[in-house]
């Protein structure tokens, strides 16, 4: 269930601008779902995350739109990252800071509002293949067609594996992506792992994204090196796995 995992606006009575980066402390890996930020004046283009101990920033995610308060001298910029977060802490960090409302309830701190509910990390159960072990076509300047796949409920997308023989040569890893008629997703960073002959044929993304009920593709930063075959209805290997 989502709930609240962060509020620093139990009041916003006196609100100013210039907010500093609020901290928010993960106790377990946990769903992101939204990010909302308050400003006056103005609204974010994006929020991201900086992990406190490392240094390595999540995002940045897009601000999907803004919402008024009714009496509230503030404007709600909504994020909408829906990605899991390993447990620690994060500063949370805005596009638009100078506008970003705070007050002395909040320690100086931007007002800010995090959802989200404890998730489990890694795969689980394999939501949708067209690998086979028939022979490959990944060359002569044919390129794969973009898998689908179909989501009859809203569903965590743990990972993404992808085949790219390329003749026997592999490819280096880069990105797979995901979208759909709404939305784009990605590009998400890929590992490679060997496959015949020490070569980097097998690419596997770790998304952990939420994605609604809807019709989906699958696409990758390197089609031209995609494996797909008949048995695939030439589209590129494939295979998702949800949690």
């Amino acid at each position: 269930m989502i709930t609240v995992l962060f509020d620093n606006t139990k009041t916003t009575a006196g609100a100013l601008l210039n907010g500093r980066p609020p901290t928010i402390t993960l106790p377990q890996p946990t769903l992101v779902a939204s990010i909302r930020t308050l400003h006056v004046g103005a609204t974010a283009d994006h929020v991201a995350l900086k992990d406190v101990k490392t240094g390595a920033q999540l995002g940045p995610y897009p601000v999907r739109g803004a919402l008024a308060r009714a009496g509230w001298p503030t404007m709600d910029s909504v994020s909408e990252p829906n990605v899991i977060v390993p447990a620690g802490s994060y500063e949370i960090l805005d596009s638009s800071p100078a506008q970003w409302a705070q007050n002395a309830a909040s320690g100086g701190e931007g007002f800010t509002i995090v959802e989200g509910q404890p998730a489990a990390m890694g795969r689980a159960t394999q939501l949708f293949t067209n690998s086979n072990t028939a022979p490959v076509s990944s060359s002569s300047g044919i390129i794969a067609l973009v898998p689908t796949f179909v989501l009859s409920q809203t569903t965590l997308i743990t990972t993404v594996e992808q085949y790219h023989y390329n003749n026997g040569a592999g490819a280096a890893a880069v990105g797979v992506t995901l979208g759909s008629a709404f939305a784009a997703y990605g590009p998400f960073p890929a590992v490679g792992s060997p496959g015949t002959g020490g070569k980097l044929l097998n690419w596997t993304a770790t998304l952990n994204i939420e994605l609604p009920p809807g019709v989906y593709h699958v696409g990758s930063t390197s089609m031209s090196t995609w494996s797909f075959n008949d048995a695939s209805e030439s589209a590129g290997f494939v295979t998702i796995f949800s949690a």
